[in-house]
């Protein structure tokens, strides 16, 4: 049997020690609104599309789709989609997700971003093969509600508090403590640099 790692035997002692001092901390509503409204500008969502695609491993296929499918209506892409995207999105009718500036590929997101609600891409060719996108719909920009925003306001603040609680306990012990060093003790010879 061996003797493992002395230092994992450590972490529940640390986390036992400095449970004792910070056992009190906590954060408050009036805390998470005030973090709130100084911070309003963290919480702006950009504006984000939601959107879907037709992968095909060809040009001329996809021409062919993109002739068929005109004007169609989205439960018409949908089932278009499934039945002959090449994608891994394809069993959910080709719906990609929502995306913000930034998310796709650049050659993709300068073609989606440019789609009004609705309208069909001409075909766009990248390394996953050619792709024809709708766009489902445009979210515009707005300001993640208070109540969405909490849980990730107490994350922060309770971090910053534990940061400084952390910080005043180890001044404390570097104040109240005596230290003294034993070079003699340690398995190399010490050099002590002088200025």
């Amino acid at each position: 049997m061996t003797a493992g790692n002395p230092r994992l035997f450590d972490r529940p002692l640390i986390a036992k020690y400095s449970g004792r001092f910070l056992s009190g901390l906590g954060v408050r509503d009036d805390e998470v609104h005030a973090y709130y409204e100084e911070h309003r500008k963290d919480f702006l969502v950009p504006e984000r599309v939601r959107v879907s695609q037709i992968l095909l491993d060809t040009e001329t296929r996809a021409v062919d789709v993109l002739r068929r499918l005109g004007n169609a209506s989205e439960e018409e892409f949908c089932r278009v989609a499934r039945e002959e995207s090449i994608g891994p999105e394809a069993f959910k009718g080709g719906g990609m997700g929502v995306f913000k500036a930034g998310d796709l590929p650049f050659e993709m997101e300068k073609v989606v971003f440019s789609l009004e609600e609705g309208r069909l891409s001409p075909v766009v060719e990248s390394s996953y093969g050619y792709h024809i996108f709708r766009m489902d719909l445009k979210l515009p920009p707005q300001l993640l509600p208070e109540a969405e925003a909490a849980p990730a306001i107490r994350l922060k603040v309770l971090d910053g508090k534990v940061k400084d609680a952390l910080a005043a306990h180890l001044a404390e012990l570097k104040n109240t403590l005596v230290w003294s060093s034993h070079p003699e003790r340690l398995p190399f010879v010490y050099q002590r640099n002088l200025p």
